[in-house]
């Protein structure tokens, strides 16, 4: 990977349209397989982009699985990577510098062929701190929407203008295709939670078209510079009902377009909104069920008369009262094992590393040195007190992945500095057995929340294939999921974590895969079963 960003010439050029049409002819001349259908024109930029986009929430620089998924998935024609400001604090963006860089460098792709987004809006981890340092030296950002400690917004021109220097820092670009503002309706939200019950919204609403369209001067003026290609705006709240306090209106939206053009250059036909982004999955439909203009007019309707390009995004995770459901099964080893028995073998190992610890009086030291190795030190016995609330898969996995593994990795690091050089050899013994039990739970307990997702969704899978047909016989239901987005007229790209391998290449399967021919077939089956079967 490549040096330190600062010292390192940003990548040149951007997504043509010339360049991402020769990205697919590559990708085919490698024997790369891609229906036609999933290819398509990202509205009214005319960049071509694959029907499957890579989403890069939770992705990390420093994880190798996620630098190889993302190489895979841009190799195999997934060309659009969509990422964030606030995306592991800046890593996810981190992560697509890297690989671009990497794989254009070796000649693996251009360029011209890769249609980066990124957006801006969220203030959480570093960004909170300066935000929060500014109000403390009595110089603060300007709009600032404290939403909730550790979670505030903003899209005021000067945050907007600062957030786009990082970003293109960041991801080696010397200029980001798509630049949009991240869920603005924050202001909406937070506003109303603040109001008397019943006050009317027609002042607030006036304000936050006033804010965004102060946001798109900015961008029209970053666009200019060559900064940014085009901008837009992802918001939660698109395809929800218009009478919400939340909700974002698109024909709004392109008249803020319009006039922000008019101030920047005289001339309101010549903005550059071109994008948007919303969720959608099949338990979440309002993108095509709600109205949105008129009466029987809905988001993508009015996208496509506007000849927006639209990126959906958590198709495969959806809010279902208040609760999240994966639309996902996966595989699992029947053997794996019990899960109380894992957690067992990792508690004796600890053990066995703390009386070592303690024999050779570095235990003390760690832990005056590292902040809870006494509580790294009892994944076991702690995550086995723990087990019985795990709500499932994704939890758990998150909760080792982000959670236990970085600080036993901390800790294990630390104690072998302060072990004594004559005890190394059975430190590192003691160590190896530790580490291979704890990846002998981890791999048990996903197995075990593997077969419970497994067979919760397998009523569901069975109904989508029977509404679909042949065209779904052989996909999974995660296949089934995405294909029905992207199927769905008016959708680009769907957006998908493929932050695993077996994600990734579930997912480019379907870039060979055409659409549904009854883009609704999957929405229907779903209404007629629980996610949880």
């Amino acid at each position: 990977m490549p040096e330190d960003a600062a010292t390192t010439p940003p990548l040149a050029g951007k997504a043509t349209e010339e360049g991402t049409r020769h990205y697919f002819e590559e990708a085919r001349h490698r024997g790369v397989g891609i229906d036609d259908d999933a290819i398509r024109t990202l509205g009214r930029t005319g960049l071509s982009v694959g029907k499957l986009g890579y989403g890069t929430y939770r992705a990390h620089a420093d994880v190798e699985e996620h630098v190889r998924t993302l190489l895979h998935a841009l190799l195999h024609g997934a060309n659009l990577i969509d990422t964030s400001t606030n995306y592991t604090d800046g890593s996810s963006e981190r992560l697509v510098g890297n690989v671009l860089r990497a794989l254009i460098d070796s000649g693996g792709l251009t360029r011209d062929g890769v249609v980066v987004v990124s957006k801006v809006g969220y203030v959480q981890g570093s960004n909170y701190t300066t935000a929060t340092d500014a109000e403390e030296s009595d110089a603060p950002y300007a709009e600032m929407v404290k939403y909730r400690d550790g979670l505030w917004h903003c899209i005021h021109p000067d945050w907007v203008r600062e957030q786009l220097q990082l970003s293109l820092s960041r991801a080696q670009l010397e200029t980001i295709d798509v630049y949009l503002l991240h869920n603005p309706e924050y202001f909406l939200i937070d506003a109303d939670a603040g109001a008397d019950d019943g006050e009317p919204l027609d002042g607030t609403r006036d304000e936050f078209y006033r804010r965004v369209t102060a946001a798109f001067e900015e961008l029209e003026r970053a666009v200019e510079a060559g900064a940014i290609s085009v901008y837009g705006v992802s918001s939660n709240t698109f395809p929800s009902p218009a009478d919400n306090a939340g909700h974002v209106s698109l024909p709004r939206l392109l008249r803020c377009a319009e006039a922000a053009a008019e101030a920047v250059h005289g001339d309101a036909s010549a903005h550059s909104f071109a994008v948007a982004q919303l969720p959608a999955n099949l338990y979440e439909a309002g993108a095509f069920t709600e109205d949105h203009g008129e009466p029987g007019e809905s988001f993508l309707d009015i996208a496509r008369a506007n000849d927006i390009g639209v990126l959906a995004n958590r198709p495969l995770n959806a809010v279902v009262g208040a609760r999240l459901v994966r639309l996902a099964q996966y595989s699992h080893d029947e053997d794996a094992g019990d899960p109380l028995e894992a957690f067992a073998a990792v508690a004796a190992a600890e053990r066995d590393v703390v009386l070592a610890l303690r024999a050779w009086d570095v235990w003390e030291p760690l832990r005056d040195s590292v902040s809870g190795a006494s509580v790294v030190f009892n994944v076991g016995e702690s995550l086995k007190g723990a087990f019985p609330e795990i709500a499932g898969r994704d939890q758990w996995l998150q909760v080792f992945e982000q959670v236990v593994a970085p600080s036993v990795v901390a800790c294990t690091r630390a104690a072998g500095k302060l072990v004594p050089g004559r005890h190394l050899h059975e430190w590192e013994g003691l160590l190896d057995v530790y580490q291979r039990q704890l990846h002998a739970l981890a791999s048990t307990v996903t197995s075990h929340f593997n077969a419970q997702e497994t067979d919760a969704k397998a009523p569901l899978w069975r109904e989508l294939v029977h509404e679909i047909g042949g065209q779904s016989q052989d996909m999974t239901l995660s296949q089934i999921a995405l294909n029905s987005i992207a199927s769905l007229p008016g959708v680009t790209t769907a957006l998908c974590g493929m932050k695993r391998d077996p994600y990734v290449a579930e997912g480019v399967q379907l870039l060979n895969a055409p659409a549904f021919d009854d883009p609704y077939a999957a929405f229907r089956a779903a209404t007629r079963v629980s996610p949880d079967g």
